[in-house]
């Protein structure tokens, strides 16, 4: 399989879009973007712009007609269909907006981070690290002011990064691109990339051990690859250079438990890992011997990770 494809991309419809479903980040932004979100109707909570691929997306004809499409299998985007229908005025005020003052800080975002893949190689360094080959033809970067944080589009290939507005009025993107490339493309490749975990029948038994001995843990067959993903993502920056081992060390995981043992496991375990010289045939192995030593051990942490 050849390497795939990169495109780097901007989207002013995509940046809409999260304003729609996500207001809280606009007001952050500017009062013209917050003006504008407030005359919005409430768009359902389960439309998320994840949901869509964006790559065909170039008018706001466009964007209808995909919303539509998934309004015929989702209610919510159903209503969300015709929210879209009648928001196309809004959009145009958008556009100018989002033409002075959000096009600029995206596609500074966009530059630096093409520099820095090519230079880097961070797409070449997490394939190596997880023994995994990237699934797709293509891997499209959307840089996304309106996004609040680092996503990515099940199946499609297609992954976002937000931006910030700092106190003094300068932009800055949320990750670099080692690290938006680690935690996003660690995703798919554990997720989408055959052997996935998900569909690995030991990750399925240790799912439903951790659902009965912590109850109150409601997303565990999320919670365990997300750990792995911040791991990893810190691992992919010291490989490529983009970060100093002694800096990796001091970051946390993903926070999803208090003390991130989980997290601290993974990392324990990672130079074994990557030796290959304790019997883990896969990323899939390591994860799931990793997960079954933390609830082995103390397991989560806080009223939530009392066991049942």
């Amino acid at each position: 399989m050849s390497e795939p494809e990169i495109s780097f991309r901007l989207n002013p419809l995509l940046d809409f879009f999260h304003l729609l479903v996500s207001r809280e980040p606009a007001r952050s932004v500017g009062r013209w973007v917050a003006r504008l979100g407030d005359s919005l109707p409430p768009c359902p909570a389960e439309v998320r712009p994840e949901g869509l691929g964006w790559r065909d997306i170039g008018d706001y004809a466009d964007l209808v007609r995909a919303v539509e499409a998934e309004g015929e299998r989702n209610e919510s985007w159903h209503s969300c269909a015709q929210m879209l229908r009648d928001s196309e005025p809004i959009y145009r005020k958008f556009l100018a907006g989002w033409r002075e003052e959000l096009k600029p800080a995206a596609a500074s975002a966009l530059e630096e981070w093409r520099e820095d893949f090519r230079s880097r190689r961070p797409l070449e360094s997490i394939q190596r690290l997880l023994r995994k080959r990237y699934p797709y033809d293509t891997l499209i970067i959307h840089s996304t002011p309106l996004n609040p944080t680092m996503s990515y589009s099940p199946g499609l290939g297609e992954i976002f990064c937000g931006s910030e507005k700092r106190p003094d009025g300068a932009w800055r993107v949320l990750a670099r691109i080692s690290l938006f490339i680690g935690h996003e493309v660690c995703h798919i490749l554990m997720e989408e990339a055959s052997p996935t975990l998900l569909s690995d029948l030991r990750f399925a038994e240790l799912v439903n051990r951790w659902q009965h001995e912590y109850p109150a843990l409601e997303y565990p067959r999320y919670g365990i690859p997300e750990e792995c993903c911040h791991a990893v993502m810190n691992r992919v920056a010291v490989d490529t250079g983009e970060m100093a081992y002694t800096e990796m060390k001091k970051m946390m995981g993903g926070g999803l438990w208090a003390d991130c043992t989980l997290y601290d496991i993974i990392q324990a375990g990672w130079d074994d890992f990557q030796r290959n010289d304790s019997g883990w045939a896969s990323i899939n192995d390591f994860l799931i011997d990793c997960a079954l030593e933390f609830l082995s051990g103390s397991g989560p942490s806080g009223a939530a990770g009392e066991k049942a």
